[in-house]
Order: C-alpha cells, then structure tokens, then sequence
C-alpha cells in the first residue's frame, strides 16, 4: 500500500510530468490498467458462451460463434442497451457490471502502487486509460457486430468508458487514502453520516435479499418447473441458471423497491404491498417468486423491515453527539445516502424488455429513493432524538452570578441570624446567670448580716437582764431615785437596741447588691435591644 497519493495537489496545466517512476514504468502501469481488465472480462465471456455452447445438443460450436456470442454479453456487463432481432433490451443483469467495475477497481490500484500518482493530473491519466480503454473497445465491439444481437457504438463507447472509469476512479480513492483525509477534513457530522448510511444501505438491501430468498424457497416447485419446460438439456439449463444468477441484484432492488412501499412493475404486472395488478411474466426461475394472487392485508407487515432499518440507523447516531440537533443532521444525511444510492440502483434495474407484454420493466427509481429516504429519516430522527443523551441546561453568566449573590446573601444573612440569636440566646443565658450569682452573693450576705445582727440581739436581751436584774437591787436599795434611773435604762435600751437593729440593716453592702442588680439588667437590655436595631 502507498500512501504518496494522499500528496496529491494540482498543477499548472501541461506540466504533469510523472514523478517517482520513468514514462516507460508509466506506459507500461498504464497499458497494464487498460488491457488486464479488458482481457479478463471478455475471456470470462467467451468461456460462459463456449460451455453454453458446448453444452447444447445442435448448436454451433466454433471459436466465430463463441466471439459472436461474447461480444454483446461483455456490452450488456456495462449496461449498454440492446438490439435482439429488432427489440429493444434494455433491461440488463446487475451481476457482470458488478465484476466489471471490481475488475477496473483493481486494475487502477495495481497502477497507482506502481507509478505512484502525485498529482491529480496524473491520477486522472490513471482513469482515462482505464474507462478510455473500455470505451474504444465496447465500440470497436459494436461497430463490428453483424448477427442478431447489435448495439450503438456510441452508447457501447460512453456506456462501457463511464463503468470502467467510475471503478478505476474508486480504486484510486482507495489507494490515495480518501476515506483518512474525509474524516480529517470533512464535517463530523458528514462523516458520521455517510458511515450510518452506509450501514442502513447495507441493511435495507439484506432485508431485500432475505425476501428474495422467502420467495424463491416458497416457489422452489414453480422454479423447478420452468426450468424443465424452457431448458431441458444441460447446456440450456445451465445457461438459464446463469441467467438467473445474474439478475439476482436486479431481483433485489425489486425487493427493496416493494419493502418500501413504490414496488416495481413488469409490463401490465405491477407489484406492491399495497395493491396488486395482474400480468403474464417471462418464463424466467427467477421470476417464480412474484406473487400469483393478489394483494392481502397482511402484505402491509413489509413496512416493518424500512421502519426497523431506519430505527437501526436512529439507534446507531443517538449517541453520536450530545446535541440533539446534531444527531438530526447525521440521520439527515445518512437518510440522503440512503436514497441516492436507491436511486442509482433502481435505474439500473429496469429498462426496456422487448415490444410485447413484458416491457418495461419498472422499478420507479424517483419513488423509491423518496420512500428510503423517509424510511430513514422518520424513525431515524424520532429514535435519534429521544433516545440520546440530554444536553444540560445551559446557564448564562449573568443569571448565574445573581444567583450566586443570591444564595451569598442568603446564606450570610442566615448565618447572622444564628449567630445573633445564639448571642442573644448566650448574653440572656449569662446575664440570667450572672443575675443568679447576685442573688446568690446578696442572700448569702445578707443572710450573714442578719444572722449577725440576731446575735447582736441576743447580746442586748441578755444585757438588758443584767441591768433589770441591777435595777431591782438598786430598787431594794434606792426605791424612789432608783426606779426612775431604771426607768431611762430601760428607755435607753430598746433605744440602743432599735439602734443596733437599724444600723445591722443599713449594711454597705445593700447599695451595692442594688447598684449591680440594676447595672447588670441595664446592660441585660442594652444587649438585646442593640442586635434588633
């Protein structure tokens, strides 16, 4: 493999000059790519017509009729239309202009790892000798044909040039790297979309193939018996298998065409999920598989193979990109590959099938790329949508800032709060308890002070005795001065003793357990006044 052809850039007209390989490794790479095809495709021609031939009681047998034969079999491998006996035949196999554009495809490879191509210029050289070399042929091959069966030598030259160039061109592609520089410069999107539609394509067509197979196994007795009426010896047997092999994509684009609603037609016979019309058919095996009846309801269930392949191709692009949008392009075009290749196909499938009951063959491409496509589309984008990951939620800078200040403010508003009313909670507890601790001192005190002054009482009341116990010895001795000193003793006394009293409850310490007592519930208010302000 050579990669020198992702270097490819173009230059000045005429001055292509062939870099890394001589012109005579160039004429030789060159006639290579031009005949190996060439050579390959029409041998295989000859051969089939010769075994036919050889395998056919009566016919003739000679190198002139196996060349005759091969000629307008080698134009209808790349669909060039046909004269059989003055009718059209148009309606050719799928099968050999599959080979063919393979055959060109490695032909224009095996030449681009020679020469190594580093132009466009000189890629383009590659693909001219290639489908210039199948367009002279396919004409030469027309102009010379003389039997039965002719074609036009210019339709043979176009026709034949554009099949082998289109695989020629496909080949270069591959060996230039294509598929690596699409994905590094093409849209993501593109890329991935062109890979889905590639994959519903390849689904969509198996499920064709899958009917066609139903219908073949399920009319295996018809099949069988068609072939004992046309082809009764081997050499007509094998060539009408031959025939039917080679028209097996053709069948299958039918399948796909009826799996999608349009369906296809042969002559008055049409066929759809749908509806059906009746029609006399060629007595082809292939064809044993068409429906004899008419439609039934039950036909509608076709639809559950395009609904399945478009959710197929939803499912695989869901989760391609979080954006739903997005996903929406990627099964969009996917859908359109899809439909474009339908198209292509389903015009290659039909064409003209003589002058009588069976032409033409319809396979109305325009429809069926339109169905596809929806049949893509639809569910694609329903499944692509809902069945992928939701972008998050998408916050602007300002919205998000606010609330940022927001919860700030919140938060510290909350958290004053707290602290406020566990400091109103903490200076009410402590002024409480300091309240307590002053009432606790001052009981305590004046407890002590009154005790003391009881004790003091106690002393008066026993002195007190000892003066009335003197005065009545004073009264034994003195009667009349005596009992009026007694008397203002005893006046003096409870005066002293009242004294005593007073001065015992007018303790110091009284005006200061007040002046606390009165500091400390100002202060006590003062602190719960001042958070509320």
């Amino acid at each position: 493999m050579v990669d020198d052809v992702t270097a490819i850039q173009p230059v000045p007209h005429g001055v292509a000059e062939p870099v890394g390989a001589t012109r005579v490794e160039w004429a030789r790479a060159m006639a290579a790519a031009a005949v190996w095809p060439l050579f390959t495709g029409f041998t295989a021609a000859a051969t089939v017509v010769a075994v036919v031939l050889s395998a056919t009681p009566g016919a003739d047998f000679s190198s002139e009729a196996v060349l005759r034969g091969a000629a307008p079999m080698w134009l209808a491998a790349h669909q060039v239309p046909l004269v059989v006996r003055g009718v059209p035949f148009g309606a050719l196999p799928l099968l050999p202009t599959l080979l063919v554009v393979l055959l060109a495809l490695r032909a224009a490879g095996l030449a681009t790892e020679r020469v190594r191509p580093r132009t466009w210029e000189q890629a383009a050289i590659i693909v001219s000798a290639v489908g210039g070399a199948h367009g002279v042929f396919g004409a030469v091959l027309a102009g010379l044909a003389a039997g039965p069966v002719t074609a036009e030598a210019a339709t043979a030259f176009f026709g034949c040039g554009l099949v082998a160039g289109v695989g020629a061109a496909v080949g270069i592609l591959r060996r230039a790297g294509a598929r690596a520089r699409l994905r590094r410069r093409a849209d993501p999107a593109a890329v991935r979309g062109l890979r889905a539609g590639a994959l519903g394509l390849i689904a969509l067509f198996t499920a064709g193939a899958a009917l066609t197979t139903l219908g073949l196994l399920l009319s295996a007795g018809t099949a069988h018996e068609l072939f004992a009426e046309v082809a009764p010896d081997a050499g007509s047997a094998f060539g009408l298998w031959l025939l039917s092999v080679s028209y097996l994509p053709n069948a299958v684009t039918a399948a796909v065409a009826f799996l999608v609603g349009p369906g296809f037609a042969i002559g008055q016979m049409a066929v759809s999920p749908l509806s059906t019309l009746p029609g006399a058919v060629p007595p082809m095996p292939l064809l044993a598989a068409l429906p004899a009846a008419e439609a039934e309801r039950w036909w509608a269930l076709a639809f559950v193979a395009p609904l399945a392949v478009g959710v197929l191709v939803g499912w695989v692009c869901r989760r391609c990109d979080p954006n739903p949008l997005a996903r929406l392009r990627v099964v969009a075009v996917a859908a359109a590959v899809v439909g474009l290749a339908s198209f292509l196909v389903a015009a290659l499938a039909g064409g003209r099938l003589g002058s009588g009951a069976f032409d033409p063959v319809t396979v109305p491409a325009g429809l069926v790329a339109v169905a596809a496509f929806c049949w893509i589309s639809f569910p694609g984008a329903v499944v692509a949508w809902f069945g992928g990951p939701r972008p998050a939620r998408a916050v602007s800078p300002a919205s998000g800032v606010a609330d940022a200040d927001v919860e700030s403010r919140d938060g510290s508003g909350a958290e004053a709060d707290d602290e406020t009313g566990a400091g109103l909670d903490a200076e009410t507890g402590g002024g409480i308890e300091a309240e307590a601790e002053v009432e606790v001192v001052v009981g305590s005190e004046v407890g002590s002070e009154v005790d003391g002054a009881g004790d003091e009482l106690e002393d008066d009341a026993s002195a007190d005795e000892a003066i009335e116990d003197e005065v009545a010895e004073d009264e034994a001795v003195e009667t009349g001065a005596g009992q009026d000193g007694a008397g203002q003793d005893e006046a003096g006394a409870p005066e002293r003793i009242a004294e005593g009293v007073s001065e015992s409850e007018d303790v110091p310490s009284d005006d200061r357990v007040t002046d606390r007592g009165a500091r400390s519930a100002r202060d006590t208010d003062d602190k719960r006044r001042s958070p509320a302000n």
